[in-house]
């Protein structure tokens, strides 16, 4: 399943190998309708795990510092990433 941002790019996790396996690749492209009404693809990327983690870290707030990478990586893996909330009483 991709997710369509905005103006036909879409990016999407790529499962879908012959052995079921997932090891976090990310597939960016963009796709556009010709004349004809027939969906075409005309750019294609494709990012492994570690990349996609470093891109995800390194756009945060204060870039890829101290354990930002593990972090994305740990949450674009599926893994328990700990998230902290502030409560306060009204």
């Amino acid at each position: 399943m991709s997710f369509h941002y905005q103006g036909g790019w879409y990016f999407e996790r790529i499962t879908q190998r012959p052995d079921r396996s997932d090891d976090g690749t990310v597939r960016i492209y963009h796709e556009y309708i010709t004349e004809m009404g027939e969906h075409k693809q005309d750019f294609q990327l494709i990012i492994d795990a570690d990349s996609w983690a470093s891109i995800v870290a390194s756009v945060s707030q204060n870039g890829e510092e101290d354990r930002r990478f593990y972090d994305a990586k740990k949450f674009h893996m599926k893994s328990t990433v700990p998230v902290s909330h502030t409560f306060r009483k009204v």
